[in-house]
């Protein structure tokens, strides 16, 4: 009775392990692997108002797949642009609080896909991550 069960566990294994092998061969059931890339080097704009103030951002974006991010690097200037032109049409009043960032994550989300859209005929990244946010 025992060798039966050891049997079955064995075989339960190896056939747990083929399949694991033989979605991690198909690309994954769960589809293209997520991606991290960082916009380098880091955004550095004067603030919107009395001039005596500035941003400085290091951004990251999220795709899923390589190829997604081949595309914001082959468009970074066009990526880096639109960013510079949205980050310094920023108040100091208004990126201060949590919300305010959150807010302006969200607008550079859109700019970038509407970049990559024009380009590439498609939005490309998910997410846009500030992984360190000083203003002075």
């Amino acid at each position: 009775m025992s060798r039966i069960l050891l049997l079955l566990l064995f075989l339960s294994a190896s056939s747990a392990a083929l399949c694991a092998d033989e979605a991690e061969e198909e690309g994954s059931l769960l589809g293209p692997k997520t991606v991290y890339h960082p916009l380098d080097p880091p955004f550095v704009v004067n603030l919107k108002g009395s001039g005596k103030h500035y941003l400085r951002a290091n951004i990251q974006v999220m795709a899923k797949g390589e190829d997604v991010i081949e595309d914001v690097k082959k468009h970074q200037a066009l990526i880096r642009h639109e960013l510079i032109l949205l980050l310094s049409e920023q108040e100091l009043g208004g990126i201060a609080s949590p919300d305010g960032r959150e807010h302006l994550r969200q607008d550079a989300l859109q700019v970038i896909q509407d970049a990559l859209r024009t380009t590439t005929g498609r939005p490309g990244i998910k997410g846009v991550y500030f992984t360190n946010f000083v203003t002075q």
